[in-house]
């Protein structure tokens, strides 16, 4: 069973994560690699490079899949004419995986409520 090559108009962030056993393969562009469990593959967000996954076994197999797909050209304040300028290079919002990241962590707290300095010996 394969998921034939296939690539995205630019900006499109997707990642793919094997969660299951079994032997397969991914395709990224002209290179081909075993997909392990817990491995993951990110889809190169520039349109040309076509992905794919291939299961080369006789079960199942499972992938845990998040993508996030640019807005429509048209959409005002969002990459299309329409609102051009309103945002500069230094303003664009974190990529997905970075805001995906972000959310996913949680921040550290103190164990101790003591100064820093105090374990000085």
């Amino acid at each position: 069973t394969i998921a034939g090559p296939h690539g995205h108009v630019p900006g499109t962030e997707e990642i793919w994560t094997k969660v299951s056993n079994g032997p397969s393969i991914m395709q990224i562009g002209s290179e081909i690699r075993q997909w392990r469990p817990n491995m993951a593959m990110m889809a190169p967000p520039n349109g040309h490079t076509v992905h794919a996954a291939i299961n080369t076994s006789n079960s199942i197999q499972y992938w845990f899949y998040f993508a996030q797909f640019p807005p429509p050209p048209n959409q005002p304040g969002r990459g299309g004419n329409a609102g051009r300028g309103q945002a500069g290079r230094g303003n664009q919002p974190p990529s997905f995986p970075q805001a995906a990241l972000a959310r996913a962590t949680v921040a550290g707290k103190p164990l101790s409520s003591l100064p820093a300095d105090a374990y000085k010996w």
